[in-house]
Parts: C-alpha cells; structure tokens; sequence
C-alpha cells in the first residue's frame, strides 16, 4: 500500500482554507455586531447625555461659567471601548483660569455610565452609576454638578496650599489642585 501524498495534501490545504475562511468570516461578524453596538450607544448618548450637557452649557454661560464637551465617537478607538463623552467646566477668578474635574459619559447602547476623573482622557477615577438608557437623566446631571462643584472648589484653592469651602459644603470629593494659565 502507498500512501497518496497528493491527496493528503489536497486535503490538508483545503481544511486549512475552509478553517481560515470561518475564522474570517466570525470576525467580520463580531465586527458587524460591535458596529451594531456602537450605533446603539452613540444613539444613546446623542438622546440622553448630548441634549442635558447642552443645556448646562447654555445655562451656565449665563452665569459667567464656561462648559466644554468633547465627544469621542471615534470608530476606530471605539472598536476597543465605547464611545464617550467628556464634560469639564472653566472659570476665572483674578485673571487665573481653572478648571473643574471632568464628567466621563459612556454607553454600551443599553446603559449610560457617568463617572468623574480629575483630567480628561485619564478614564473616570469614580464611578458615579449607570442607568439605563431613557432613565438616566438623574445620573446625568449628578455628573454635572460634581464638575461644577469642583470648578467652585478648585477656584477657592488658596495659593498656599489652605482650602477654602463653600458654604454650601463641597462634595467633589477632589482637591482643588491647578491653575491653568495667568493671565499676562
């Protein structure tokens, strides 16, 4: 008896192919799936977060309080993490400016994330809660205040290290810490 070479390695390549076309094929679709996904979360934050962070600026801009937020709906960064959105508020105060710790907004399509982080794209350093999607404004606005809290806090900061607190009470749970920039 002989052994058939050119069969065995007819089929051993042909195992192979199939093999690496499943495994290509199972890709393409966990990646539709995360598309899918991600579709569902920036949906989520556009519905839920967007218009109430929107709505702050508007209202803080009022009171002389700048607000920014930056929105990471990135798909190729997203593909690793969910996409996000940041929100940090800005004041003057004797030519100084400074900045508040930063709302971190994120979602998975089905549940909105809120947490707070001293710096932006450091990933929140407290978790404040989620909440699912179309019931989350509570959550959201918490995130808000923490930052505009903070802001107040941090704009109290003496120059020597001493902290002064609102009387009101801080519950930010950061210590002021920076100046930004003085102005010239």
């Amino acid at each position: 008896m002989s052994a058939d070479f050119e069969k065995m390695a007819s089929e051993a390549k042909l195992a192979h192919e199939l093999r690496m076309a499943f495994k290509s094929q199972q890709q393409a679709d966990r990646k539709q799936a995360r598309l899918r996904l991600l579709d569902d979360a920036v949906a989520a934050l556009t519905s839920d977060v967007i218009p109430l962070l929107e709505q702050a600026i508007v209202a803080f801009s009022r009171h002389g309080i700048s607000a920014k937020m930056t929105r990471d709906f990135a798909i190729k960064e997203c593909m690793e993490k969910d996409p996000s959105i940041t929100f940090k508020c800005l004041g003057r105060v004797d030519g100084a400016q400074f900045e508040g710790p930063v709302a971190c907004f994120s979602s998975d399509g089905a549940v909105i994330t809120v947490g707070v982080a001293k710096k932006e794209n450091c990933g929140a350093a407290e978790k404040l809660g989620s909440a699912p999607r179309g019931e989350s404004e509570d959550l959201v606005a918490h995130g808000i205040q923490r930052t505009l809290n903070g802001l107040f806090a941090e704009m109290e900061h003496e120059p020597d290290g001493l902290t002064a607190r609102s009387e009101l009470g801080d519950n930010t749970g950061f210590a002021p810490t920076r100046r930004l920039r003085a102005a010239t």
